[in-house]
């Protein structure tokens, strides 16, 4: 349960996985325990027992992932019970300080960092609440979003209390501390850029390596160009020295290792008890290369692709990214290439959809569309569309909308079609 939530998000990509993912929560549920604890495989295994932190929360992690994805309600309404009685257990399971008493596997298969186990406990059981009471305002439960909302607040004060310090500095300084605080929501908002910046000098320090096992690697490239960190994140991505993405492709793998050390030229294989070439969980890296290096990603607002973003960001030295993405409203595609003019992306939108899509752009920079020359006012609009006549959050008129322009980019609000933008400089 904990590899599969960790690669669902590139697992939706990859393929449409709502009705493999939704039997499989059948099979999560039939394996919970008659005390509320979430399984760690299903169909269960009694080896492997049941409520680990991390592995048993996929159990509410994954109907919150197949929710955004695909926009279906029913994947939290079919799980909701099974959830509110996993969020009870870790309630029992904890003391008067809503720390748990039961043991974790830790990072899983971290690489030179220990991140104490209690603050992952204390993490994850904050991250399952918030996800809860999310969940619950969207199936219209408001009583249940704000009993779970008060104790998401009460795990958060704990949490500071015992992990963060007044600097932002977070207890262990691991990468995957630091990482999961900021991507929950655990840390001050006064403190978050200084919490950032002790985790980009950890990377730095360790010369552009990352540290982190399982509970941290999904989560740290996509936190990292969040916070406007992508260069890190490309640094991240293309390292080829151990331990690294690149380094089993650099020594001849065809496919993810379960660890970062599965094999290395100093020590050789790892224990072959568990040393697994064929996993995903590291494989999780997907999700940030369709997100944020072509730029496919969800709209914040609602679920499912009717409406979206693209928001590339070119780096790493890469000059041409491209992907094509099968959403349950048609084709998606965005690709972007850098030549001496200029960027160029090109995107398509399916019917009935819409899009927001981010140009990286220079203030200063002439930006084309469809080959046009456009203005720097928002309002400027091309294919008929007219900048004043668009819903809040509902579908453009066919064609473009300029909608904004900052330092960094161009915005435009995009209908179903084919687009051709261009910033001459970036």
């Amino acid at each position: 349960t904990g590899d599969a939530h960790a690669f669902a998000r590139t697992a939706t990509y990859n393929m449409n996985c709502a009705s493999f993912y939704g039997k499989w929560m059948t099979d999560i549920r039939d394996a919970q325990g008659e005390d509320g604890a979430m399984p760690d495989v299903a169909p269960f295994v009694e080896h492997f027992g049941r409520g680990h932190v991390f592995f048993a929360d996929g159990g509410v992690i994954l109907p919150w992932t197949l929710y955004r994805v695909y926009g279906d309600k029913r994947v939290i309404e079919s799980n909701y019970e099974a959830m509110a009685r996993w969020i009870v257990w870790m309630e029992n399971d904890s003391d008067e300080n809503l720390v748990r008493r039961s043991e974790s596997f830790g990072d899983h298969l971290s690489f030179g960092a220990e991140t104490p186990r209690a603050l992952i406990n204390a993490a994850f059981f904050a991250y399952s609440v918030r996800l809860m009471a999310r969940m619950a305002a969207e199936i219209g439960r408001e009583e249940d979003s704000v009993s779970y909302g008060e104790l998401f607040e009460r795990l958060k004060r704990s949490f500071r209390a015992r992990f963060v310090g007044e600097d932002g500095r977070v207890e262990s300084e691991t990468q995957t501390a630091y990482v999961l605080a900021l991507m929950i929501g655990l840390i001050p908002k006064e403190a978050e850029r200084a919490a950032l910046r002790r985790l980009v000098d950890d990377i730095r320090q360790r010369d552009w390596h990352m540290t982190t096992g399982f509970m941290g690697v999904s989560y740290i490239l996509p936190l990292l160009s969040e916070y406007g960190e992508t260069e890190t994140a490309y640094r991240l991505l293309l390292q080829e020295t151990f331990p690294s993405w690149l380094y089993p492709v650099r020594n001849g793998a065809t496919t993810i290792w379960e660890r970062w050390d599965g094999w290395n030229e100093e020590r050789g294989f790892q224990d072959p008890e568990m040393n697994s070439f064929n996993h995903y969980a590291l494989g999780s890296v997907g999700e940030w290369i369709y997100r944020f290096l072509v730029g496919i990603d969800l709209d914040d607002r609602e679920a499912g692709f009717r409406s979206f973003r693209i928001r590339p960001l070119p780096g790493g030295g890469i000059s041409f990214a491209g992907c094509k993405y099968d959403s349950l409203y048609g084709r998606i595609e965005s690709d972007w290439s850098i030549a001496d003019d200029g960027l160029t992306l090109r995107v398509e939108i399916p019917a009935n959809a819409s899009a927001e899509v981010r140009l990286p752009a220079r203030a200063d920079a002439e930006i084309r569309v469809d080959g046009a020359p456009i203005v720097a006012d928002a309002g400027d609009t091309g294919g008929g569309a007219q900048a004043d006549g668009f819903p809040e959050g509902g579908l453009p008129p066919e064609g473009w909308t300029f909608v904004r322009r900052d330092v960094w980019a161009a915005y435009f609000r995009v209908g179903s079609g084919r687009y051709e933008f261009k910033a001459a400089a970036w």
